[in-house]
């Protein structure tokens, strides 16, 4: 199950999307913490939090999802993982915020049977801060 509820819905209807997997969403997950930058509190230092859920699917026994498989479309979740936080970290995309730092992977986010197959669901958190000003 999913802490506090940050991922509810998020990958409803896997039935349909199971054909496309391998497959990666980048989602906020919201910001962490917000405190003032100088007395004048108008200015706040802003941290926040991204995640990049990813899924595989696999007709293939449970370790086939993890590692992957003898063909090139089955990457299994720990190649994911590996790269995903390879490809994300330290970059800001596009966006002004300091570069991602990675943060948690989460596993077991969710499991489930699709017709007896198996598909697995991770994770992968990273964390970045910015300054917010308030109008004057």
């Amino acid at each position: 199950m999913c802490r506090g509820g940050s991922y509810g819905g998020a990958l409803e209807g896997v039935g349909a999307i199971a054909r496309v997997l391998p497959a990666c969403w980048v989602t906020f997950l919201g910001v962490q913490q917000t405190q003032p930058v100088s007395t004048h509190k108008h200015r706040f230092y802003t941290s926040g939090r991204f995640s990049v859920l990813l899924a595989a699917y696999s007709v293939r026994e449970e370790a086939a999802q993890r590692k992957g498989g003898p063909a090139r479309d089955e990457v299994g979740c720990n190649r994911l993982i590996r790269a995903i936080r390879r490809l994300m970290n330290r970059q800001d995309m596009g966006l002004p915020v300091e570069p991602l730092l990675p943060g948690w992977v989460r596993s077991s986010l969710f499991s489930a049977c699709l017709n007896s197959d198996a598909l697995a669901a991770y994770s992968c958190e990273f964390d970045t801060v910015w300054v917010e000003e308030a109008l004057g």
